[in-house]
């Protein structure tokens, strides 16, 4: 097993990753949070009554890699690649991802924003009826587009909280794309 690989699981059992190993590995973040499932309708969360934060029965893991060295293109922030999973513990849509995040701070202060783009594999229906189950979201494809977006703050130097907002959707580019959008909160611990 890889040295990464066993951060993820540690991760996701919930243990302590000694700071030597998760530097070793090139992990600069892992983070766990708690989602509510399917918390807006849409791609942009910006229609209030289209929100429903009821259903919080997800649950995240995400490692953060090393940013990414870009030379001297003037890029604000930072680029790390990304990979993670969502699990839905309510028998709904899971979702596994790899992407890149952008992360910058606003000027001196420990706010920052943040957005990932990349690619997620889902567990749900593809299309076709769904006898008895209307919870269930019909995606088209089992590989979609994946996207995110997060408001955070540095807690000291060892910790971050972020909102976050992510959706996974096929773009209508393979039939039924009713998409999936989950809401929560990732607290992180950082190695760097």
């Amino acid at each position: 097993m890889t040295q990464t690989a066993l951060l993820l699981a540690l991760a996701i059992s919930g243990l302590t990753v000694p700071p030597a190993m998760a530097q070793e590995a090139m992990v600069s973040e892992l983070r766990f949070g708690v989602m509510a499932h399917n918390a807006s309708i849409g791609w942009l969360p910006i229609h209030a009554e289209n929100w429903d934060l009821s259903e919080i029965e997800d649950v995240s893991f995400d490692v953060y890699f090393h940013a990414i060295d870009l030379g001297d293109l003037p890029v604000p922030g930072q680029l790390r690649p990304t990979a993670g999973a969502t699990v839905n513990f309510a028998g709904k849509e899971s979702l596994a991802r790899l992407g890149v995040n952008w992360q910058a701070h606003l000027g001196d202060s420990p706010v920052y924003i943040e957005a990932t783009l990349g690619a997620a594999i889902h567990n749900g229906i593809l299309s076709g009826p769904m006898p008895g189950r209307h919870d269930l979201r019909r995606q088209g494809c089992r590989v979609e587009l994946y996207s995110s977006a997060g408001l955070g703050m540095d807690l000291g130097d060892t910790f971050t909280a972020t909102l976050v907002y992510e959706h996974m959707s096929n773009a209508n580019l393979c039939g039924n794309n009713d998409g999936l959008s989950n809401f929560g909160l990732r607290i992180g611990a950082k190695f760097e």
